[in-house]
C-alpha cells in the first residue's frame, strides 16, 4: 500500500461456524447468508467508508467457509 501498488481496504473477519458446516450463526436464528447480507454488511457500510456495492467487496474465506463460498 505504501509504494501505491495496492490500493488501501478494510478487511472485517467474524468468528465462524461454531456447531456444524450449514449451522447458524446466532443461536439457530438466521443463516449463514441471511447473517450476512442482513447484519454484516450494513453494520460496515454504515460504520465504515466504504463502496457500499458489489465492485467495492470481495468475499474469502478460510478452511470449511471457503467450500461453503464456493457452493
Amino acid at each position: 500500500m505504501v509504494a501505491g501498488r495496492i490500493e488501501p481496504m478494510l478487511v472485517v473477519s467474524v468468528n465462524g461456524l461454531p456447531r456444524h458446516l450449514w449451522s447458524d450463526l446466532i443461536d439457530d436464528a438466521a443463516p449463514v447468508e441471511t447473517v450476512f447480507i442482513d447484519d454484516v454488511i450494513p453494520h460496515v457500510d454504515k460504520t465504515y467508508r466504504t463502496i457500499a456495492n458489489r465492485n467495492g467487496r470481495i468475499l474469502a474465506a478460510l478452511a470449511w467457509a471457503a467450500l461453503v463460498l464456493l457452493v
